[in-house]
């Protein structure tokens, strides 16, 4: 029988289409449910979809998971669309089978990788890392096993100085 696999990871993308930018927020735990950790990636010059911002999340989600070296895992995702075309045999040619084929391409390497619909509601830590990824005065940081928002200003003081002020 197969065994739990030792890793969930979370995936969620927001999308600026005025700014083409995305950010993919990545949240993973142990079996046990213990956050490991988390990511969240400014993307550039994002493509102009918002389920592309969704699909190239995904593809930086398994990028991670085979960056630290974890080879079963389950990948979850709130979006739908992108987890049906993850799970399809064919190749559709919509504007995010790019993402999609590198995706199942990469996903090949691990023993096990089950990608896995969830409602936005199930995808909290993922989603807060992108809700708050676009906000610059805010830093995301881990303190005592929890995720804290900490709000950074920067206060411009005379002769041109400025000093960081935490909230």
């Amino acid at each position: 029988p197969l065994e739990t696999p030792s890793l969930k990871i979370s995936f969620d993308a927001a999308f600026q289409s005025y700014a083409k930018k995305s950010c993919s927020g990545i949240a993973g735990k142990n079996s046990e449910g213990t956050v490991l950790g988390s990511r969240m990636i400014i993307n550039n010059h994002a493509r102009t979809y918002p389920f592309a911002a969704e699909a190239l999340a995904c593809l930086q989600t398994i990028q991670v998971v085979l960056d630290l070296g974890y080879r079963d895992v389950v990948i979850e995702g709130d979006s739908r669309t992108v987890v049906k075309k993850l799970h399809a045999q064919n190749e559709d040619g919509s504007v995010i089978s790019a993402y999609i084929t590198d995706a199942k391409s990469l996903s090949e390497i691990c023993d096990t990788c089950i990608f896995k619909h969830v409602l936005r509601k199930e995808n909290g830590l993922a989603h807060l890392l992108v809700t708050e990824g676009f906000e610059g005065a805010k830093q995301l940081i881990w303190w005592k096993g929890c995720l804290c928002l900490v709000l950074v200003r920067w206060k411009r003081i005379g002769g041109g100085q400025t000093r960081r002020i935490s909230c």
